[in-house]
């Protein structure tokens, strides 16, 4: 449902994989910029909340975050088919995989800023 703009991304991340949140910071300054074109949900396997919801709100990250404490066990990692961190999938407005697993901050800056073009 909230994966309806232009531009999707789901993110995995975790408090304790510096690129994963680089790669999140990355999204939120973009973002900043796109707010009408972007629209994110990311994932923490973090065991517990409190790290990751730290993390979110030292940095105003403020779009949907899931943390269900599972870890790599949560199912949501199965369904969205993520194996490793950081993982993420940007999809169009139609829900078509444009990219996945782009490996750090750089290179999903990169593509993002191709598709907004």
């Amino acid at each position: 449902k909230q994966l309806k703009k232009d531009i999707n991304v789901i993110c995995l991340w975790s408090s304790w994989n510096y690129e994963s949140r680089n790669i999140m910071t990355k999204i939120r300054k973009l973002r900043k910029n796109y707010t009408a074109k972007i629209a994110v949900v990311s994932v923490c396997i973090d065991a517990t909340q409190t790290a990751g919801r730290d993390f979110l709100k030292r940095d105003s990250i403020d779009w949907p975050n899931i943390c269900d404490g599972k870890m790599c066990q949560s199912p949501i990692c199965a369904t969205m088919g993520f194996a490793t961190i950081p993982a993420n999938i940007v999809t169009n407005k139609n829900g078509k995989i444009i990219a996945r697993n782009l490996s750090d901050a750089k290179e999903m800056e990169e593509k993002l800023k191709n598709l907004l073009k």
